[in-house]
């Protein structure tokens, strides 16, 4: 079978970012890749990530390069898109639970937010990604 495969641009990227609130988180840690299923809102040029305590998320340094990937997968259409955010981690808030979020930059040094859409059909244009 024949799959189509397009490069998504970076202001359809944000908005299908908006459409999901749970993705991967990879990181490095102690030298050792981590990656962790993750809460996430975006929030302007940045996306807040919930870390539980005690997670490797949470000790993650400063400007450490946090990728966050998000998709999604239409098994009965066989199509489906991912994002990918790439930017420096900076502490968020702290939570009474213990927890916290990390921030991790969409825009400026550093930073990339980059996607693709893979279907068995052709995609009529970006904004048809929402609607599926």
């Amino acid at each position: 079978m024949e799959h189509h495969r397009v490069a998504l641009d970076a202001r359809t990227c944000r908005d299908l970012l908006d459409l999901e609130s749970v993705g991967r988180a990879a990181f490095v840690v102690d030298g050792r890749p981590q990656v962790q299923l993750v809460a996430y809102v975006r929030v302007g040029d940045r996306l807040e990530v919930a870390a539980g305590a005690g997670s490797a998320l949470a000790h993650v340094d400063d400007d450490a390069v946090v990728a966050v990937q998000v998709d999604r997968v239409d098994r009965d259409r066989g199509d489906g898109w991912s994002v990918v955010a790439t930017g420096p981690a900076r502490p968020g808030r702290h939570l009474a639970d213990g927890s916290c979020t990390v921030v991790v930059a969409l825009a400026g040094p550093g930073c990339e937010v980059t996607g693709r859409w893979v279907g068995a059909a052709a995609l009529t244009g970006p904004a048809a990604l929402a609607a599926r």
